[in-house]
């Protein structure tokens, strides 16, 4: 069964339609934006705690921009691909979209 994680508890965000896409869980209790580093170690620690599956699991893109961003980076740091939900307002429904790192013309 699939799962969504979310970056943290938020009850200002109805995410019932994410649930079509499996059980929507936080993925940590508290995502401070204060400390981006310390943030993405929890949310480092918190993937392998959860034994997130990038083949199965999805990231809801809700709350703060901050805790979105920084718990994509860290996914995209940790895994060659991610699927993510992206919020379809027109709609009021969540969509699938697909995230491959090694699509990004990166240089070194």
């Amino acid at each position: 069964m699939s799962r969504v994680f979310i970056p943290e508890p938020n009850e200002r965000y109805d995410l019932s339609a994410a649930e079509m896409f499996g059980e929507v869980l936080p993925l940590v209790s508290c995502a401070t934006p204060f400390n981006p580093e310390g943030v993405m170690i929890d949310f480092l620690t918190a993937l392998d705690d959860v034994e997130f599956n990038p083949a199965e699991d999805f990231i809801c893109l809700s709350g703060q921009t901050i805790a979105i961003s920084l718990m994509l980076a860290t996914a995209l740091l940790k895994y060659k691909k991610i699927k993510v939900l992206l919020f379809d307002a027109r709609n009021s429904d969540y969509i699938q979209r697909n995230i491959d790192r090694d699509f990004l013309p990166l240089q070194n």
